[in-house]
């Protein structure tokens, strides 16, 4: 019980500055926070991506078509 509460509460205190301190949050798990709590924007940005590739590979076989013309 002892390692869950300090898994959940990672709080540490600092004795020279005589106060709590809550560890730096690392840039991937806010980045992997912030898509978990914006569901529409992540989706919308994974369909954007995919459609914009989806166009280039289509341009690129007219090309090819246009081409053996």
């Amino acid at each position: 019980m002892i390692y869950a509460n300090d898994e959940t509460f990672n709080i540490r205190y600092n004795t020279n500055l005589d106060k709590l301190e809550l560890p730096n949050e690392k840039k991937r798990s806010r980045v992997i926070r912030h898509f978990n709590q914006n569901k529409v924007v992540t989706i919308l940005l994974v369909l954007f991506v995919s459609f914009s590739l989806m166009n280039c590979a289509l341009i690129f076989t007219f090309m090819q078509l246009l081409k053996n013309i």
